[in-house]
C-alpha cells in the first residue's frame, strides 16, 4: 500500500501504545496523588468520556471541509499538551482533581475529532480494494498494544511513579503529529459544492441524519453502540468480582485480560481469507453474532484456576469474534459514507457510543447496588446476546445477471449481450471530470478514474468516435436565475461556488480537449437539459452514447434517463463512472442502469469499437 501508509501506520501504532500504556493512569493518579474515593474516580472516568463527547459535537461539521492531516496534527499536538500538563503539576505540586477533569475532557474531545479526521483520510490514502487489509492491520496493532501496553504502564507507574505513563502518553501523540506529517505527497481541500462555510445547527446532527436515513448503517450503528457500551459496562464490575469477592492477584487479572488479546491478532488475520471464502456480509453477520455470545459466561466464573482459566477462554473468543468482525465493520461503514460526510458520521458514531458507555457504566453501577455484582454481569451478558438481533439479516437484493468488480471494489452489473459500437456514429460523454468534483472522491480513486478515462478517450478517437465533454458552472447571471426551492444549487448560488472561471470548475488537464471535440457547461445535474449538446449531437448524426461521469446519483443518472428518453442508445462505463456515496453508486449500476443502457467495463469497450 506504498509509504504514505506506512507513515500513517506507524503514527497510529504509536499513538495506539502510548494510550495503552496510559491505560487507567488518571484513576491510578487520582487515587495515589490524590486520595481521591471511588465516587471521585467514577466521576472521572465517566465524565472525560460524556462531557469529551459533547465538547466533540461541533467539531464535526468544522473538520468536514478542511484537510485532514493538519487536523491530525493539530488535535495530537493538543494531546500531547493537555497530557504534559499533567506531570509538569505534579512536579511542581500544583495537582488537582479538577485540572484531571478537565485534561479528560480535552483529550476526550480531540480523540473522538482526530479518529474521525483519520478515517476520512484512510479511505482517500488507501484504495478501496485494499481497506480491509489496511483495517486489518490497524485492528492487530490496537490488540498487541492492549496486550503490552497496560502491563508496562503499571510497571513504570511502580518504578518512576504515577505520572510516568501519562508522560509517555504524551510523547507518543507527539510522534504520532511528526508520522503524520511525513505521509507528504499533496492532500486537496474537500470541496464545498452545496454546504455553506459556516456549519449550522442541521449540519451539527447532519452524521446522525445520514446514519439514521441508510438502511445498512443504521441497524449496525445501534449494534455496536450497545455492544460495546454493554462490554465496557460490565469491565469494571468485574474486576470488582474478581479482584474482591473472588480473591484474584491483581497480575492474575491482568493476565485474564492480557493473553486473550492474541484472539484479536489471529481474528484480524482471519478477516480477508474469511471475507475471500464466505463474503462481506456472511462473515459480518456471523462473526457479530458469535462476539455477542461469550459475556454472559463472566457471571458464572469461580475462585482458583478454574476460574481464571474459563475468564481467559471468554474473552479469548469474543477478542478473536471481534478481532475479525471490526476490520471488516469498519470497510463496510467507510464504504457506505460519501465522501463528505465520513467526518461528520464517524464523529456522531464516536460520540454517541462513548456517551452510552458513560452512562451504561453509571446504569450498571446502579444495578449492582441494588442487585448484585453478578446479577449485573448476568443481565448484561443476556442483554448482548439480543444485540444479534441488530445486524442486518439479509444481503441486499442484487438481480441475477453477471457480476464483476467495478471501481468500487464491489460488484457491478453488466449486460453481456452489448451490440457492437459504430464509431462513426458513437459520441464519448466525458461529464464533470473538473478538480472541484474529483475532490469528492478518494486522492486513489480519482487517480485511477483519470488513468482509465485517458485510455478510453485515446482509443475513441483513435476509431474515430466523437468525444463531447460536459462541465458545471456558474456565472452570475446563472446563479441569480437560481430559485430557493431548489434544495441542491441553492445553496450553490448562495455562496456563489462553482464559478465557470474558476480553474476548479474547468476539464481536468490529464483529459483536455481537442480541437473537434464539443464542449458544453451546464448549469444543473443532467448533461443534457440546460445545454445545446442533443442538438450538437444530432448534427454529428450522433445515435450512441457512451457514458462516464462523476458523480453516479448526479449528472449520470440525470444524463442516462434524459439520454433514453431521447432515444439513444446507452453504454454506461461502469469503471468510467463514480459516486462519493458508495452505496449509492452500487444500487444504480446494479439495479437502475442496467433497464436502460448496457453497463459494462473501460476494458470491454475496445472490442466492441468498430469501422464503418
Amino acid at each position: 500500500m506504498g509509504r504514505r501508509f506506512r507513515w500513517f501506520w506507524a503514527a497510529y501504532a504509536v499513538s495506539a501504545f502510548g494510550t495503552w500504556l496510559a491505560f487507567d493512569a488518571f484513576a491510578l493518579i487520582a487515587i495515589l496523588a490524590l486520595d481521591a474515593g471511588p465516587t471521585e474516580v467514577s466521576v472521572l472516568a465517566a465524565a472525560g468520556l460524556a462531557v469529551g463527547a459533547v465538547v466533540a459535537v461541533p467539531l464535526g461539521p468544522w473538520v468536514e471541509f478542511r484537510r485532514k492531516r493538519p487536523v491530525m496534527i493539530a488535535m495530537d499536538l493538543i494531546r500531547f499538551a493537555a497530557l504534559m500538563s499533567v506531570p509538569a503539576a505534579y512536579v511542581l505540586g500544583w495537582l488537582s482533581f479538577a485540572q484531571l477533569l478537565v485534561v479528560a475532557v480535552v483529550v476526550g474531545a480531540a480523540d473522538i475529532a482526530f479518529t474521525a479526521a483519520s478515517g476520512a483520510c484512510l479511505k482517500a490514502l488507501v484504495r478501496s480494494e485494499d481497506l480491509l487489509v489496511a483495517n486489518g492491520r490497524f485492528e492487530a496493532t490496537t490488540w498487541t498494544a492492549t496486550a503490552l501496553g497496560p502491563p508496562l504502564g503499571t510497571a513504570a507507574i511502580g518504578l518512576v511513579g504515577p505520572v510516568a505513563s501519562v508522560a509517555a502518553n504524551a510523547v507518543s501523540f507527539l510522534l504520532s503529529a511528526a508520522g503524520v506529517r511525513a505521509i507528504g505527497g499533496r492532500e486537496p481541500r474537500p470541496a464545498r459544492t452545496a454546504t455553506p462555510p459556516r456549519p449550522g445547527a442541521g449540519d451539527l446532527l447532519e452524521g446522525w441524519r445520514y446514519i439514521l436515513a441508510s438502511p445498512a448503517l443504521r441497524p449496525l450503528f445501534f449494534n455496536t453502540v450497545l455492544v460495546s457500551g454493554l462490554i465496557m459496562a460490565a469491565s469494571p464490575l468485574l474486576a470488582v468480582l474478581m479482584l474482591g469477592d473472588l480473591g484474584f492477584a491483581p497480575w492474575q487479572y491482568g493476565l485474564a485480560f492480557g493473553l486473550p488479546c492474541i484472539g484479536g491478532l489471529i481474528g484480524s488475520r482471519l478477516a480477508r481469507p474469511l471475507l475471500a471464502r464466505f463474503g462481506q456480509h456472511k462473515v459480518m453477520l456471523t462473526a457479530g453474532t458469535l462476539r455477542a455470545c461469550w459475556s454472559l459466561g463472566l457471571a458464572f466464573i469461580g475462585p482458583g484456576p478454574a476460574g481464571l482459566f474459563l475468564v481467559i477462554a471468554i474473552e479469548l473468543g469474543l477478542i478473536t469474534c471481534m478481532g475479525v468482525f471490526n476490520p471488516v465493520f469498519a470497510t463496510y461503514r467507510l464504504e457506505r459514507l460519501p465522501s463528505d460526510r465520513v467526518v461528520r458520521a464517524l464523529s456522531a458514531w464516536s460520540i454517541t457510543s462513548k456517551a452510552t458507555v458513560a452512562a451504561m457504566t453509571g446504569v450498571w453501577g446502579l444495578l449492582a447496588g441494588l442487585t448484585s455484582v453478578r446479577t449485573a454481569i448476568a443481565i448484561a451478558g443476556l442483554l448482548l446476546l439480543a444485540t444479534s438481533l441488530l445486524l442486518p439479516p439479509t444481503r441486499p437484493h442484487v438481480p441475477t445477471q453477471e457480476r464483476r468488480p467495478g471501481i468500487t471494489g464491489k460488484a457491478t452489473t453488466r449486460m453481456s449481450t452489448a451490440p457492437a459500437l459504430d464509431p462513426a456514429h458513437t459520441a464519448l460523454l466525458v461529464m464533470d471530470y473538473q478538480p472541484a468534483i474529483l475532490a469528492l472522491l478518494p486522492e486513489s480513486d480519482s487517480e485511477a478514474l483519470l488513468g482509465r478515462m485517458e485510455k478510453v478517450i485515446a482509443a475513441v478517437r483513435a476509431r474515430g468516435g466523437t468525444v463531447a465533454y460536459v462541465r458545471v458552472g456558474f456565472t452570475e447571471a446563472d446563479w441569480a436565475a437560481i430559485p430557493p426551492t431548489n434544495r441542491s444549487f441553492a445553496p450553490i448560488a448562495q455562496h456563489r461556488l462553482m464559478h465557470h472561471a474558476d480553474l476548479d470548475t474547468a476539464i481536468h488537464g490529464r483529459l483536455a480537449p481537442q480541437d473537434g471535440d464539443i464542449i458544453v457547461r451546464k448549469i444543473r445535474y443532467g448533461g443534457l437539459s440546460t445545454t445545446d449538446l442533443d442538438r450538437r449531437l444530432r448534427e454529428h448524426g450522433i445515435t450512441t452514447l457512451i457514458i462516464a461521469g462523476i458523480s453516479t446519483s448526479g449528472v449520470v443518472l440525470s444524463t442516462v434517463l434524459d439520454a433514453a428518453d431521447r432515444d439513444y442508445r446507452l453504454y454506461v462505463l461502469a469503471d468510467g463512472v463514480a459516486d462519493p456515496d458508495r452505496e449509492a453508486h452500487d444500487v444504480l449500476l446494479r439495479q437502475v442502469f442496467p433497464s436502460r443502457a448496457h453497463v459494462l467495463e473501460t476494458a470491454e469497450l475496445h472490442t466492441l469499437l468498430r469501422a464503418d
